[in-house]
């Protein structure tokens, strides 16, 4: 009888470990991955009262099973501190910090704070890119601005559109940069000399967004005419025209090699186009209203879209299913992009907040 005793206690204060484990969820600022939720939990364990050293082993065992349940049940953290809209959002080169904002902010995501606010050089950022140490942003006041990000200072703020700043490329090398605006063009910069190389113009209405592709010879956007154009960098001129959605197109992204394209629209779809033919291959439906953000990950296999709908899907791009729905948002879901190993997103809307979602 003592024997058993002494068993019911033993499981009753894992058991109660375990819980405290779970609460102890709650407290972190941000779950990285599966791996990085794991080596918390494990230092908790050792830590929290009535948890020995003996049964880190069973810990280890059950720890598994917990990190599975929340990384499905708890879905998603927010970085709170955005005093307007959070409008854009890009990942670093080191996947360990996040520049996103209305006004501008660096987030680290380890930790869950801000380490930088850039305050005070822009109106209203609409648009940012952020590679090795150069970072670019655009807005309502026309200008292109070209910062340090170590110190966060401006190093250049390029004027020569006559109209919002709506989106904006780095290039690979990080030595030119493109911009798209309400002024109906796009024009491509020398950030390191501090100059306009040469202006795009061929959209009859607002330039909503721009991808840059790999090779850096070549640039599609899309816009408020209904169509995606890709343009040939290297002679200045439209090369292609894509005709396919029936109301603005507000976000799209070059992938398998520059051969296909995603993109999204106020006719509340997403199209996938073959870029060798000019045809849409795939129209996506599920969102409700404009489509505002999307991203293409896990191998070109899977995409990512944000809506005015407020929610985020993933879609299975091989067969055009929803995966998953990411609901949370209040206001529409502006921005979004991919974290690590695809294992989590993050987003940014008009509810002020960056939201991380679990979408393993």
């Amino acid at each position: 009888a003592r024997k058993n005793q002494d068993e019911i206690k033993k499981l009753m204060n894992r058991r109660e470990g375990m819980l405290r484990l779970e609460e102890k969820l709650m407290s972190l600022n941000v779950i990285c991955d599966e791996r990085d939720l794991q080596d918390q939990l494990f230092g908790i364990a050792r830590e929290a009262d009535g948890v020995s050293m003996e049964e880190e082993s069973y810990y280890k065992k059950e720890l598994i099973g917990v990190v599975n349940e929340w990384m499905k049940y708890f879905p998603c953290r927010e970085l709170k501190g955005h005093q307007g809209r959070v409008t854009c959002c890009k990942v670093f080169d080191d996947g360990k910090k996040v520049l996103g904002g209305k006004k501008l902010h660096v987030w680290d995501l380890m930790t869950g704070c801000t380490i930088q606010k850039w305050n005070g050089c822009d109106d209203y950022v609409y648009c940012c890119d952020v590679s090795n140490n150069i970072a670019i942003s655009g807005g309502m006041d026309n200008t292109l601005r070209v910062r340090n990000v170590s110190s966060g200072s401006v190093m250049a703020s390029l004027k020569g559109h006559s109209n919002n700043v709506m989106c904006c490329e780095l290039f690979a090398n990080g030595t030119k940069a493109i911009t798209g605006s309400w002024d109906h063009t796009l024009i491509v910069w020398d950030i390191s000399n501090k100059k306009q190389l040469t202006v795009l113009r061929g959209h009859t209405d607002r330039v909503n967004c721009c991808n840059v592709f790999s090779n850096g010879g070549r640039v599609i956007s899309g816009s408020n005419d209904k169509t995606l154009r890709i343009w040939n960098l290297n002679e200045n001129t439209e090369e292609n025209r894509l005709v396919g959605h029936t109301a603005s197109v507000l976000c799209c992204t070059v992938f398998d090699h520059g051969n296909k394209t995603l993109s999204g629209s106020s006719d509340t779809s997403l199209r996938l186009w073959n870029l060798s033919t000019g045809q849409s291959e795939q129209v996506l439906k599920r969102h409700t209203a404009s489509v505002r953000c999307c991203c293409v990950f896990d191998g070109d296999r899977r995409a990512l879209s944000g809506s005015t709908d407020c929610s985020l899907i993933v879609w299975d791009l091989l067969n055009g299913q929803v995966l998953q729905t990411l609901t949370g948002h209040t206001d529409i879901v502006r921005c979004c992009a991919i974290l690590g190993n695809g294992q989590q997103v993050i987003s940014g809307g008009y509810d002020k907040i960056l939201r991380i979602w679990n979408i393993n």
